[in-house]
């Protein structure tokens, strides 16, 4: 009880009440635990790291394929 004493404050200033209670309603309803919890934002992380990555693909794939464009230009 002493860690929301602590905490309530900051979730006041910093964050919308709401949010927090909706976090928890769905921890009650999932019945997650901490290592659900603690997998679950990790997983999001990886995903995050993932799309950055696919990006980066996706946009040197874009150039490679304009430069293809343009060295078939210039041999026809």
């Amino acid at each position: 009880m002493d860690i929301l004493v602590k905490i309530y404050p900051e979730i006041l200033q910093n964050y919308n009440w709401n949010i927090l209670y909706h976090f928890y309603s769905k921890i009650k309803e999932e019945g997650l635990s901490k290592e659900d919890i603690t997998d679950i934002l990790q997983n999001k992380n990886i995903s995050k790291d993932l799309k950055y990555e696919l990006r980066l693909y996706h946009n040197h794939i874009s150039e490679l394929k304009d430069r293809k464009s343009v060295l078939e230009q210039e041999i026809k």
